[in-house]
Formats: C-alpha cells, structure tokens, sequence
C-alpha cells in the first residue's frame, strides 16, 4: 500500500515500529563497532537500506483470504493471530524473508543465470566489496531479532496514547460503535469498557514483551553501559569549539595575540617571533582535526568504561512501571477471558477511526 494512501493510523504504525527498530539499531552498533571499527565505513548506508526494505514491508498489505489486511496497522492492532502469522517463518504471509535475504537463492540464481548477478543487497555488496557481504546478513538479522520486541513496545505506546485520550473524555460515537462491533456487544460500550478493553489488550504487549525476556539466548541480548555523571564528549566538544573558533579567527586574517603567540612558541619549541599568523594556522588546523579525531572516537565508544546491562529487561521494568501507572486503580479483568481477545472480524479494519 502506497504512503499517500495510507491512513493517519496507518502511517503512525509503520512509523512507530520504525522508531523502536532504529533504537535496537542504534545500541547494537555501538557495541558491532568496538570489536570491528571498520564497519563503520558502511554501516549507515546498510541500515538506511534495511530500514528502507522493512518500510516498504511494513507498508504493504497481505491478503487474509479475500480481504488485505495493511501489515504495519495488523501488527499493532487486536488481531493476534494475524500478527502472528506476519511473524511465523513457515506461514505463507510471513514477512520474514523480506526482511532477511536467504543466503541460499539457488532457484533465483538458476533462473538468472547468464543475466544479472546482483538480485539482492548482499550480492550487491559482495560484488563491491565482499567482506561486507557479512555485514549485510548481520543488520538484517538484528532488524529480525529485535523486530517482535519493537512491534509489542509500539503497540503498548499507539494503545496508551489512544487510552489516555479516552479516559480524557474524547470519545466519539463513532468510536464507540467500532468497538461494539468489535467487542460484539449487544449494547453499546460504556467508556468504562472501552477503557478497560484497551488496557487488556495493553497487557497482552506487556506479558508478550517480557515473556520473550525468559529464557532469552545470550548472543540475542543487547549490552548497554551505564552513563557517567559526566560525558567525557562534553569536554571534547568544548575544547573543539574553542579551537575552532581561534581558526576562524586566525583565517580571517586578524593579528596574532601575544600571549596565544608565547603559547604556541612554548608548544612547538620556536622563538615566539618566528611564530607567524601562517605557522599559528598551521598549528590551529592540526589542533582541529586532532580534536574532530578524538570526539569522533569517544562518540563510537562512549559508555565503555560504565557498568554493563542488558537493554532489554531493563526496558522490560520500565514498561510494567509505564503500564502499572496508566491502569491506576482500575481493576482489570483475569487474563484469558474475552477482554483479552478480539473476535475474528474480517469485515473490521484494524483500527478505530478516531
């Protein structure tokens, strides 16, 4: 399904599953980039293309027998067992293998043989440079291993700003009647109910995400360090703007102060008469890119020497404190009974029209 022609809900969908996977993303590298500085050369533009295909995926529609259904909105919506045929490796509407490129594409090379070599990322990549044909196969297994988690964390935060509206009193008639249909009541909710509908289906993300923190394989976890009281970028930053703004100085053509000329003099080991507006630029420029060296590195690296902790279950806490302070007082149903699950309603879109 074309962008322009998805709906407001549509769009907050793939762009929130979009925004959590770029997170997982962006904590991984720091970590890949240790242990393989170089990978840095290629890492943006292999994540701006993974991310672009996984857009594209999650913007598209899948057929459940003769209606579509948009993939990102089903992801977030009520439906589980949709999602979750979405999410099985074995299920003919998996979006599994459009996210991870098969490493063995016999049939497809067969078919192409004599014509084009390059079918996918990875053989474009190998045919530039091969080493980074791993590379490839490593952003799009992250963007898989962590694909499930972003989808629970963007459907409890899509529901909790929905509910939050609702206990603010902006429910609509229309709303009400899609959840009639939706709850199959005889009756028309009561706000209450609606409520009380979104915070139980909020749960099921909530049991979902932390259910998958048991038992999680080590070489899946993401290692995040605690942050000092201080980022040492700070200071670097700093010292950085400093130099360069006596290099703008000096190149706009302005005399030389004394004291900086002594400084300089006392640095390089000359006479301070010999230390020119040229030779002080000189020195100025080097102090620069040294400078832009030493951020470029501590930005890679930071946290290195904080304590080390695994990112999810820490995101596992935080989101049972999130959900704990949204139901307040409200005492929600037991689990298993049919709050907890939506009808299958093939006639109903996936999302209320607010």
């Amino acid at each position: 399904m074309a962008s322009e022609t998805a709906t407001p809900a549509q769009r907050q969908a793939v762009d929130t599953i979009i925004g959590e996977v770029q997170k997982y993303l962006s904590a991984r590298y720091i970590t890949i980039s240790r242990v393989r500085p170089e990978i840095e050369r290629v890492w943006d533009d292999l994540v701006f293309q993974g991310v672009a295909q996984l857009q594209l995926t999650l913007s598209n529609s899948k057929p459940f027998g003769p209606v579509r259904y948009h993939v990102a909105e089903t992801l977030v919506g009520d439906d589980d067992r949709q999602a979750r045929d979405f999410l099985s490796p074995s299920h003919t509407n998996s979006i599994m293998a459009e996210i991870v490129e098969a490493d063995d594409k016999a049939g497809a090379t067969k078919r192409m043989e004599g014509t084009l070599e390059i079918h996918d990322l990875r053989t474009l990549f190998k045919m530039i440079e091969p080493s980074f044909t791993t590379t490839v196969s490593l952003v799009q297994t992250f963007i898989w291993w962590d694909f499930e988690d972003a989808v629970d964390l963007s459907r409890f935060e899509i529901k909790a700003q929905r509910t939050k509206n609702y206990m603010d009193g902006k429910l609509t008639d229309p709303v009400r009647e899609w959840y009639q249909g939706r709850m199959q009541m005889k009756m028309q909710p009561t706000d209450e109910e609606i409520i009380t509908y979104e915070l139980c289906q909020m749960r099921r993300s909530v049991d979902s995400f932390c259910t998958r923190r048991v038992g999680e394989p080590g070489f899946k976890r993401i290692i995040c360090r605690e942050q000092p009281p201080t980022d040492p970028s700070d200071a670097i930053v700093a010292v950085l703007a400093n130099h360069l703004r006596l290099q703008a100085h000096l190149r706009a053509g302005n005399a030389l102060d004394a004291n900086l000329q002594g400084q300089i003099a006392a640095v390089l080991s000359m006479e301070a008469a010999e230390v020119t507006p040229e030779v002080a630029l000189a020195y100025v420029d080097s102090l620069v890119a040294d400078t832009r060296t030493s951020l470029r590195s501590e930005l890679n690296t930071s946290g290195r020497g904080g304590k080390p902790y695994f990112m999810k279950p820490r995101q596992e806490v935080i989101l049972r404190e999130k959900f704990k302070a949204i139901v307040g007082d409200r005492v929600l149903p037991e689990k298993n009974v049919s709050m907890d699950k939506v009808p299958k309603d093939p006639g109903t879109s996936a999302q209320p029209r607010q």
